[in-house]
Protein backbone atom coordinates (compact mmCIF):
# COMPACT_ATOMS: atom_id res chain seq x y z
CA UNK A 1 0.00 0.00 0.00
CA UNK A 2 2.91 2.54 0.72
CA UNK A 3 5.28 1.41 -1.57
CA UNK A 4 7.08 4.15 -3.64
CA UNK A 5 6.96 6.29 -0.36
CA UNK A 6 10.28 7.77 0.01
CA UNK A 7 12.04 8.35 3.56
CA UNK A 8 12.46 11.94 3.78
CA UNK A 9 15.86 11.21 5.99
CA UNK A 10 17.79 9.18 3.23
CA UNK A 11 15.99 10.24 0.61
CA UNK A 12 15.36 6.68 -0.46
CA UNK A 13 12.58 5.01 -1.25
CA UNK A 14 10.61 2.56 1.09
CA UNK A 15 10.00 -0.31 -0.80
CA UNK A 16 7.66 -3.37 0.39
CA UNK A 17 9.67 -5.81 2.44
CA UNK A 18 11.85 -2.72 4.23
CA UNK A 19 11.69 -2.51 7.86
CA UNK A 20 9.70 1.14 8.73
CA UNK A 21 8.99 2.96 11.55
CA UNK A 22 5.86 4.77 12.18
CA UNK A 23 6.71 7.62 14.84
CA UNK A 24 2.89 9.08 16.47
CA UNK A 25 2.55 11.63 14.04
CA UNK A 26 2.13 9.19 11.40
CA UNK A 27 5.21 10.06 9.20
CA UNK A 28 6.96 6.79 7.63
CA UNK A 29 10.88 6.37 7.64
CA UNK A 30 13.24 3.29 6.84
CA UNK A 31 13.99 2.01 10.76
CA UNK A 32 17.39 2.26 10.79
CA UNK A 33 17.16 6.27 9.74
CA UNK A 34 14.61 6.99 12.18
CA UNK A 35 16.66 5.42 15.00
CA UNK A 36 19.56 7.57 14.08
CA UNK A 37 17.61 10.43 14.11
CA UNK A 38 16.22 9.97 16.89
CA UNK A 39 19.57 9.66 18.92
CA UNK A 40 20.29 13.35 18.02
CA UNK A 41 16.88 14.36 18.53
CA UNK A 42 13.58 13.47 20.28
CA UNK A 43 11.75 15.20 17.05
CA UNK A 44 10.02 13.81 13.89
CA UNK A 45 12.52 15.07 11.50
CA UNK A 46 9.36 15.68 9.16
CA UNK A 47 7.25 17.96 11.06
CA UNK A 48 9.24 18.50 14.15
CA UNK A 49 6.67 17.18 16.41
CA UNK A 50 8.08 15.93 19.88
CA UNK A 51 8.90 12.07 20.24
CA UNK A 52 8.61 10.85 24.15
Amino acid sequence: ENEGEDCSICLSTIFQGNLMAILPCSHRFHEQCVLRWLNQSRACPYCRSRIS
